[in-house]
């Protein structure tokens, strides 16, 4: 039998995002909770859309206030979780899709298997898709036509973004990476999230030069590989740098060269000499 699973997501002018994450919510029989934090780009209407509905469990409004912040977001999250009837939670953003290196399992039918054999944790391992032979397809759905990728893992593990709810956990301290509480049983086996942070290299240069953080998470050493970046440092690495995926569609992802930085992170010397080579 199949645990419930609810899934979490915030957003914000993600139009270009969100119909793609949702419909992958549901085609993987996962229920999600949404928070608007004030989108004015047609995003409510995409999560308001009659196909939703069946897994629709809540659509929340928070006010924008300016900047992203993610200490409110989380705050916000938190206590929606605690409202939820759920058995075990999923925190994703509009950008990502998760699933197992299973051919044909679902997303819920992975994190039940792995709640079967006794974990209330899931780590994800995340994989960085970027735009360079084709640019990000709105309505592609699930899987995109992206084929490079770098695989990126300062630490393990580092994102705990499913786990159950009596467990007493939460990912509120941590920014929403890893769970803090009572005992964390995290399972053996890692699931997979691809996350297609930008949809262009225009939206590379853009994204992070006109985001303000909110005070309250800069505090916290929370975005410092983001904010206050110089945009020209967004420019995509070279092909060769990065793994390629004959067929976009296939679930397993390689591990090999695990990158501990962003590719824009003080640019690091291998991108540089390649640039310069």
């Amino acid at each position: 039998m199949q645990v419930d699973v609810v899934a979490f997501m915030a957003f914000r002018n993600e139009a270009s995002y969100l119909a793609n994450a949702l419909t992958h919510l549901a085609e993987n029989d996962i229920r999600f909770v949404l928070i608007d934090n004030g989108s004015d780009d047609g995003s409510r209407a995409i999560a308001e859309r009659a196909e939703f509905k069946p897994y629709r469990k809540q659509l929340v409004d928070l006010p924008y206030e300016g900047q992203f912040n993610l200490t409110r977001l989380l705050a916000l999250q938190h206590e929606l979780a605690a409202q939820t009837n759920a058995e075990w939670l999923l925190g994703c953003a509009p950008d990502e899709i998760m699933h197992s290196d299973r051919d044909g399992e679902t997303l819920r039918a992975a994190i039940s298997r792995l709640a079967d054999q006794g974990a209330n944790a899931i780590n994800f391992d995340e994989f960085v898709f970027l735009p360079i032979e084709a640019d990000y397809a709105p309505q592609a759905g699930s899987i995109q036509p992206m084929r490079h990728y770098y695989f990126f893992e300062p630490h393990t593990p580092r994102l705990m973004r499913a786990y159950q709810k009596r467990a007493g956990l939460s990912l509120l301290a941590s920014g929403g990476h890893t769970l803090k509480g009572a005992e964390v049983l995290l399972a053996g086996e890692h699931l997979a999230l691809r996350h297609y942070i930008f949809r262009d290299q225009d939206h590379a240069y853009a994204k992070y030069a006109e985001r303000r953080f909110a005070a309250a998470d800069l505090a916290r050493g929370w975005h410092h590989n983001r904010a206050r970046q110089d945009p020209r440092r967004f420019a995509f690495p070279l092909c060769g740098m990065l793994e390629r995926m004959t067929d976009p569609g296939a679930r397993l992802l390689s591990k090999h060269r695990p990158w501990m930085r962003h590719y824009w992170e003080a640019e690091s010397d291998a991108i540089s000499a390649a640039r310069k080579s």
